[in-house]
């Protein structure tokens, strides 16, 4: 049986309306592999803190149909880490950037396609 990552199967057809699979294999595949160990304690705090809102942002957006993406305010937080943090936490910053701005460009397309789809019918 295929897991369903926590979305509910109307969730997931959604999702799959929208044209967002591929963006939702890539993110099961982030949290998956979770967040790497960290040895110092004040950057550990601050990502404990954050990563939650990004990881909630992203999720929510999956779920919902009528909800905007927040991209430029996770890149923002994601360029704040990535300022501050080692190799290995760095690593794990720009794949969640790189998977952000696939997103954001998805995100853009979907609306775009029907505004296109509403000057050609109307």
């Amino acid at each position: 049986m295929k897991s369903n990552h926590g979305f509910r199967p109307s969730e997931l057809e959604a999702i799959r309306e929208r044209g967002l699979s591929e963006q939702l294999h890539q993110w099961n595949d982030i949290v998956r592999r979770g967040i790497p160990k960290i040895r110092n304690p004040s950057i550990s705090q601050r990502l404990n803190q954050s990563i939650p809102i990004v990881y909630s942002s992203v999720t929510a957006y999956f779920r919902s149909r009528d909800m905007t993406l927040e991209g430029n305010s996770i890149l923002k937080l994601l360029t704040e880490f990535k300022s501050i943090s080692d190799s290995g936490l760095e690593q794990y910053i720009s794949k969640i950037e790189f998977f952000m701005l696939g997103l954001i460009s998805a995100t853009k397309s979907l609306q775009i396609a029907p505004a296109a789809r509403e000057r050609r019918d109307g």
